[in-house]
This record gives C-alpha cells, sequence and structure tokens, in this order.
C-alpha cells in the first residue's frame, strides 16, 4: 500500500506520462518510453508531485491539480517519497506498434 511503481510505456506522441491507483492502494506511473531521458525525468516529478499532493484523494479539479503540480515550487519533490518507488522496466502497449 502507498508503493510507487514506474514503469516504460510507448504512449501515443505528446503523452508524457500517466499514474493511476491499483486496488491495493498503490501508485503505478506510466513514463512514456518515447520520450528523451530528460522529458522521462521531467514526467516522473510531475506525477511524483500529484502523489506528494495527494491529488488521487483531494477532490479538487484536475484543472487545479494540474496547476499545482506543473508550479516550480511544487515540483521539488520530497526526497522520502523516493523510498517508496519501484522500478518496473518496460511495459509493450497492446494497443500502439513499437
Amino acid at each position: 500500500m502507498d508503493e510507487i511503481f514506474v514503469r516504460l510505456i510507448n504512449f501515443p506522441y505528446g503523452v508524457g506520462g500517466t499514474t493511476v491507483t491499483d486496488n491495493d492502494g498503490d501508485y503505478n506511473v506510466y513514463i512514456n518510453a518515447r520520450t528523451s531521458y530528460n522529458q522521462q525525468k521531467e514526467t516522473l516529478n510531475h506525477e511524483l508531485s500529484h502523489i506528494s499532493h495527494d491529488h488521487f484523494y483531494d477532490g479538487k479539479s484536475v484543472e487545479e491539480d494540474e496547476s499545482e503540480a506543473e508550479s516550480e515550487e511544487d515540483q521539488k519533490v520530497d526526497p522520502s517519497l523516493l523510498t517508496r518507488v519501484h522500478w518496473g522496466g518496460y511495459v509493450p502497449c497492446p494497443h500502439h506498434k513499437k
């Protein structure tokens, strides 16, 4: 519970990543494998910002949560959050060709 699993997946161009919660209360972060390493790091920071601000359970609109996650100050992630991150590797997307 409250673990963070990060995986690379081939999303369509223009999609940096997304995070979904599962039935165990864990966070599953999917990062676009087609983007540069630097973009992947930025996307991971953005997704971790959503997690650290409890955006999945705060009742705010998506617009409010995105604005907060995108602000420069809020992209500074608490280092203790990184102790919960597990790297899951590459996940082939069945809906998109490589």
